[in-house]
């Protein structure tokens, strides 16, 4: 669930391969903010949403960490919208026959780093069939929006980071923590 910064009361929650939804009462009442199959046909991303995040300064801005359908960890994605979750995007390198480098894998959280206007964007990828898994960075100012691969470690699940991305963490299954 990610709750909108500037309105506390208003929620966002991603339900797998069904619909993210929103809520402008706290979670009392839902409504549907896009459905799964309006999300494929936007940004070509066919992965369920375990991962929902509002930007912290601009809630216009919703970004999506994704997996595959039915917790395949083959076909997820990152996607963002810019206009509060009514019209979604593919970011860098996850449609098929994309070389931004970052591959179609379960990815199953993100973190934001801000600079000013910009926002860097980290990923953890558990892999998929071909080992990709690990963190990927994408830095703002990349106009090809190229993402590099900053860890690799299959399994990856989980970041965290400390004092503005001066630390970043990485949860790894069956491996431990990363710093």
């Amino acid at each position: 669930i990610a709750i909108d910064p500037a309105n506390s009361d208003r929620l966002y929650i991603p339900y797998g391969d069904h619909a993210y939804f929103t809520s402008d009462d706290g979670g009392q009442t839902l409504e549907v903010l896009v459905t799964f199959e309006t999300l494929k046909k936007q940004s070509g991303n066919r992965g369920d949403s375990g991962t929902l995040m509002v930007d912290e300064r601009d809630p216009r801005l919703l970004y999506a960490a994704t997996e595959g359908p039915h917790q395949q960890f083959d076909d997820g994605g990152v996607m963002i919208s810019r206009d509060n979750g009514k019209t979604w995007e593919t970011i860098g390198g996850q449609l098929d026959g994309d070389e931004r480098g970052l591959p179609r894998a379960g990815i199953m959280d993100l973190a934001v780093e801000y600079e000013g206007e910009k926002r860097n964007l980290y990923v953890a990828s558990y892999g998929s069939k071909s080992d990709s898994g690990g963190v990927y960075f994408l830095r703002a100012t990349d106009a090809k929006n190229r993402w590099q691969r900053i860890l690799a470690a299959a399994g990856t699940r989980a970041l965290a980071s400390r004092d503005n991305f001066d630390a970043l963490f990485a949860g790894v299954d069956g491996k431990g923590v990363y710093q």
